[in-house]
C-alpha cells in the first residue's frame, strides 16, 4: 500500500482531488509506513495552500487513533504555506494537550510552520 501511494503523485496531475482524496485517506491507514507515504506524496499530489487538503489534514488531528493524529500533525507543514493562519489554529490548540508528546509534537509543528526550526 505504501508503494501505491508513493508512485499516485506520479500518475495524476497536481491537483487532482481523486488522488488527493486517497491520499488523505491513507493518512488514516493503520500501517505506519503507508501514512508516512502518505504524508509526502501529498506535498506532491496538493501543493501547499490547498483550502481542502488544509481542512482535512486539520480534521486528522481528531482522529480517534493518536498514530493518525501525529501524522495529520506531522502533515500540516507539508501542506500549509509558513505562517498560514488555518495550520496555526489548527496545531495551536494541541499545545495544552494533556499528553507530553502531544504537546512536544504541537510545538515543532509550529516551529516548522513559522519556519523558525
Amino acid at each position: 500500500r505504501s508503494e501505491a501511494v508513493q508512485v499516485l503523485p506520479k500518475l495524476a496531475q497536481k491537483g487532482n482531488s481523486f488522488a488527493i482524496a486517497v491520499i488523505v485517506e491513507r493518512l488514516q491507514d493503520l500501517d505506519f509506513d503507508v501514512r508516512r507515504a502518505a504524508t509526502a506524496a501529498l506535498l506532491a499530489a496538493a501543493g501547499k495552500g490547498n483550502a481542502s487538503v488544509i481542512s482535512a489534514v486539520s480534521a486528522l488531528l481528531e482522529h480517534r487513533d493518536p498514530g493518525v493524529r501525529r501524522t495529520a500533525m506531522r502533515a500540516l507543514p507539508q501542506v500549509v504555506e509558513k505562517g498560514d493562519p488555518r495550520g496555526v489554529a489548527a496545531v495551536s490548540k494541541y499545545l495544552w494537550h494533556e499528553n507530553d508528546d502531544v504537546k512536544l509534537i504541537a510545538h515543532r509543528t509550529l516551529l516548522s510552520l513559522s519556519g523558525t526550526e
